[in-house]
């Protein structure tokens, strides 16, 4: 679907966000102390296919709940995760050592 219907890829995707951040907002403002999140999947995907299809869906959740001022990690496909609104950023497994740093 992603590939072949783009639109209805990012049509779920809106709707598993705002589910993400509708549930998170729960957790937040129930006191926990931090949030993670794990695309584990998203490590099959290229690089490119992972910049135009997931993370601004990713972004967007963590963008959305920033003003919580909780640590947030993502754990992703690639550094920067959340280009900046993660603190600490996840790494996924098969990053070189260059990338961990």
């Amino acid at each position: 679907m992603m590939l072949s219907d783009p639109d209805a890829w990012h049509a779920l995707l809106g709707k598993l966000a705002d589910l993400t951040v509708a549930f998170l907002r729960v957790q937040l403002d129930a006191g926990v102390d931090a949030i993670q999140v794990f695309d584990s999947w998203a490590g099959t995907l290229s690089l490119a296919d992972y910049r135009a299809y997931v993370l601004p869906h990713s972004a967007r959740v963590f963008g959305t709940l920033a003003s919580y001022g909780v640590p947030m990690t993502h754990f992703g496909w690639e550094p920067p995760n959340c280009w900046g609104r993660c603190r600490p950023p996840g790494r996924r497994w098969s990053a070189s050592t260059g990338e961990r740093r």
